[in-house]
């Protein structure tokens, strides 16, 4: 038997906080749509279906609330945040406004064999339509992105997370089991990135944010539980109207990922 003294020992591993673990999972069961949106969820409920501690589903949910995934109803719970025309907009224009950001500055040679190496397996991924290689190029593509958001600094990467946790969201709502939204080429961005073709790279991050934009509509438009979840007038108002983009409410997104990591105190 291993000497548990012994410097040589390796240290033990220490288990993640409960309220780690419950925002995580919490998080997750958001993004996954495993709690609906819209649907009234109360702490006693959420503490027994996922077999958490009420302590820790109260912190979990304040945390939530400043990233936006769920808002409290006085004296009834909370409240999962319906997916609206509204929130769906607010989501786009935080997404153009940070991943602009990651235009700026140039690849120096070091950097650009980690940028290659993932975009030559988002390449190898292309073209394949099964629902693990979508989702390894999903993996990926977020891989790539954090990476150039790092160049940015924590802020930026934090904000990055927020918009691409919510995109996540509508991916799981709008498409069920059935994953189909490609991940794109990032080739092309890696050469403009060497080259320091700012506004190269810029046009290029912003069309897959408008290529995302046109699946989501597409889908939207297509989702009968979507229409149906929306008020007859106030649909017939929004199809009548050319949808209109708050830029602060936009930035409530952008800003909930990094306020939210000084709100939670975890175990």
């Amino acid at each position: 038997m291993l000497d548990q003294s012994s410097p040589f020992a390796h240290p033990a591993l220490q288990p993640e906080g409960k309220n780690a673990f419950a925002f995580k999972r919490l998080k997750r069961a958001l993004i996954e749509c495993e709690l609906a949106p819209a649907d009234a969820v109360s702490e006693g409920d959420i503490s027994e279906r996922f077999g958490l501690g009420r302590a820790a589903v109260r912190n979990a949910l304040a945390r939530l609330e400043v990233e936006g995934f769920i808002s409290p109803i006085p004296r009834n719970g909370w409240q999962v945040a319906p997916i609206t025309g509204a929130a769906i907009g607010d989501i786009l224009e935080a997404r153009n406004v940070v991943e602009s950001q990651l235009a700026k500055g140039v690849l120096l040679p070091e950097e650009s064999a980690s940028f290659r190496i993932i975009a030559s397996q988002l390449d190898a991924l292309a073209g394949r339509s099964e629902a693990e290689a979508i989702l390894a190029a999903r993996a990926l593509d977020r891989s790539f992105l954090n990476l150039l958001a790092r160049r940015r600094g924590e802020i930026v990467v934090q904000w990055l997370n927020g918009a691409l946790d919510h995109s996540a969201r509508l991916l799981s709502y709008f498409e069920g089991k059935h994953p189909s939204y490609v991940s794109p080429s990032r080739t092309a961005l890696v050469d403009v990135l060497e080259n320091g073709d700012e506004a190269a790279a810029k046009y290029l991050l912003l069309e897959d944010v408008q290529r995302f934009r046109e699946y989501i509509v597409d889908h939207m438009l297509r989702s009968k539980t979507f229409t149906s979840a929306l008020p007859q007038p106030a649909l017939a108002n929004r199809m009548s109207e050319q949808p209109s983009i708050d830029p602060s409410a936009a930035s409530h997104i952008l800003l909930g990922a990094s306020n939210s990591e000084n709100k939670g105190n975890e175990q």
